[in-house]
């Protein structure tokens, strides 16, 4: 299983224009024709795209990315494989401009009360987390040098065998939820070696139980429950991104939050803080 999600990252780098919107397109399960009445087109001329017959222009090929609403960067990809430049920059967020947007970041982070939260990379690499989710890490997490790794991982975090799902009363479900999720984002970093590295490192963390076909559709929401001893917490999983910025930074930026499900999870947060 992992020699073949390498292999299949390593073909989408070399993938057609056509192909790449073939893959996305089936992977947001949309019809030729639906996407062709999206963008003002024909379904025979989205068909001849994908097979190759057809090169589309540099504003056509945005709009069918946009309709089909895939990330910025494999838009970016997508016209430079085209032969066109791409249409979003990446600004570093620890660059001068970024300093008012990295100060709003943190305060919706750090400042987040006992509700854990954290702002994670493409990598979902963690950029800064608030103490809650560090209280919470160490509460569950049976290995502490899995919170020594710099940088912290949360796919890490989670999903090694001694990392959070080792408390989880579901954890095959916790697994699917977020592999299903993580495979999607990894996609879009087709020329990065270390998205393969950790998803093949992810794939050995399989539960035993799960088949090779694990994968489900995008959650609004992953329900999370902690148990450890008599201590039992329910959490929602949320996850939010920013509208519309014109950087890739900031697109591919995710706020994780994990919300308690009930009063008894918010007073053992809030118990937690205390400690």
């Amino acid at each position: 299983m992992a020699a073949a999600m390498s292999e299949a990252m390593d073909n989408f780098k070399t993938a057609s224009i056509g192909e790449r919107l073939k893959h996305w397109r089936t992977q947001k399960q949309v019809s030729q024709l639906d996407l062709a009445l999206d963008c003002d087109t024909s379904a025979r001329h989205v068909s001849f795209i994908e097979t190759g017959k057809a090169h589309p222009t540099r504003d056509l090929l945005i709009a069918l990315a946009e309709a089909l609403t895939i990330p910025v960067s494999a838009l970016n990809n997508m016209l430079i494989a085209a032969g066109y430049a791409p249409q979003y920059k990446t600004t570093g967020l620890d660059s001068i401009e970024m300093n008012l947007v990295r100060g709003v970041l943190e305060n919706m982070v750090l400042h987040n009360g006992s509700t854990p939260s954290l702002l994670i990379d493409p990598l979902w690499n963690i950029t800064f987390s608030n103490d809650a989710f560090i209280r919470l890490c160490h509460c569950f997490i049976g290995n502490a040098e899995l919170l020594e790794q710099q940088p912290l991982n949360l796919l890490r975090l989670v999903l090694h065998p001694q990392g959070l799902i080792s408390a989880c009363t579901d954890p095959s479900q916790l697994y699917r939820a977020l592999m299903s999720r993580a495979r999607r984002d990894m996609t879009v970093q087709e020329n990065n070696p270390d998205s393969v590295k950790l998803m093949v490192e992810m794939t050995d963390y399989k539960p035993e139980q799960l088949g090779e076909d694990y994968m489900i559709p995008p959650q609004l929401m992953v329900p999370l429950t902690l148990k450890k001893g008599r201590d039992i917490i329910s959490l929602s999983a949320l996850t939010a991104t920013l509208g519309e910025p014109l950087t890739i930074t900031l697109r591919e930026l995710q706020l994780e939050f994990l919300i308690p499900a009930d009063q008894a999870s918010q007073q053992f947060l809030d118990k937690l803080m205390q400690d």
